[in-house]
């Protein structure tokens, strides 16, 4: 274990991002000397008390300085940007590294951005550092949590859910909580390295279910709908030139008629994490909000 590991220092990477705010809360709760390099560093909240440091990626010497006296580092960039991260560490770098991925990797549907993720993967895991690539499947939880906000949006204005084959493809969302969980473990456990781990709850339900699960958790009993994927990819479309609607993407809805099924053992076993049950997550969530 590295001293910096010992001694609870870590600089994070994208402590500005929607997982980096609520990662930089969790760690300095649990005794963290944190450096915070954002790229958006009027984000952070000065009550946190980490030393931030802006950088831009499109500015390696910024990026470099960021990362100067890096031991330990947790990257909440994109992963697409692997080899830029890892080429910016200090020469000679020991520390452990952990960075985080996405389970969008793994889709199906011809997707360009989960064609940049696996090289960014692929990077990682070939460097030979220590470490851990983490893959969370759909994180909710954070305050600024867009996957579950939507859909709870949509509720509340409408009662109704339009789903494309009525919501039978699985899905296994997050909470942050746990995905920050993870990431502790795999700055502090040595015996884990070089490898990628699922993050994910603890089970995965039909998409439909999630929808009821969120109007539950808000008070509300919505209809879902059953509809042609061709009419949704339209609706969608519209939703994105209607500023009073939320907005969904093409591929967003392509990604909703395929399951995204993970086993946990991974996470449970190796980083001793046990996922939180869906309805307990949603329910601190918009307890929350």
């Amino acid at each position: 274990m590295t001293d910096a590991v010992t001694e609870r220092r870590v600089t994070l990477l994208g402590a500005s991002s929607r997982l980096g705010r609520p990662l930089l809360r969790h760690l300095q709760a649990n005794g963290w000397q944190v450096i915070a390099a954002a790229r958006s560093p009027h984000k952070l909240d000065a009550a946190w008390q980490a030393e931030a440091r802006p950088f831009r990626l499109e500015d390696m010497p910024s990026l470099q300085a960021a990362l100067a006296d890096a031991g330990a580092v947790v990257s909440c960039l994109e992963v697409q940007h692997a080899a830029q991260v890892l080429s910016a560490l200090p020469p000679g770098h020991a520390g452990r590294v952990v960075m985080i991925g996405s389970t969008r990797m793994f889709t199906r549907f011809p997707d360009a951005l989960a064609a940049r993720l696996r090289a960014g993967a692929d990077a990682f895991l070939h460097s030979g550092k220590p470490g851990l690539l983490l893959l969370p499947t759909m994180i909710y939880g954070a305050e600024d949590d867009l996957n579950t906000r939507r859909i709870a949006a949509f509720i509340r204005r409408f009662g109704i859910i339009p789903l494309p084959a009525g919501g039978r493809s699985l899905v296994q969302p997050v909470h942050v909580a746990d995905v920050c969980a993870c990431i502790e473990a795999a700055l502090l456990r040595p015996e884990i390295g070089g490898e990628s781990i699922v993050a994910a709850g603890p089970q995965a339900v039909r998409y439909s279910d999630f929808v009821r699960c969120i109007g539950a958790a808000i008070g509300r009993r919505p209809l879902v709908l059953p509809v042609p994927l061709g009419l949704l990819l339209a609706l969608a479309a519209l939703t994105r030139r209607l500023s009073f609607l939320p907005s969904v993407q093409h591929d967003e809805i392509l990604r909703l008629c395929e399951d995204k099924a993970f086993p946990t053992e991974a996470m449970r076993q190796k980083l001793g994490v046990a996922p939180m049950p869906l309805a307990e997550g949603l329910r601190r969530s918009f307890l929350q909000a």
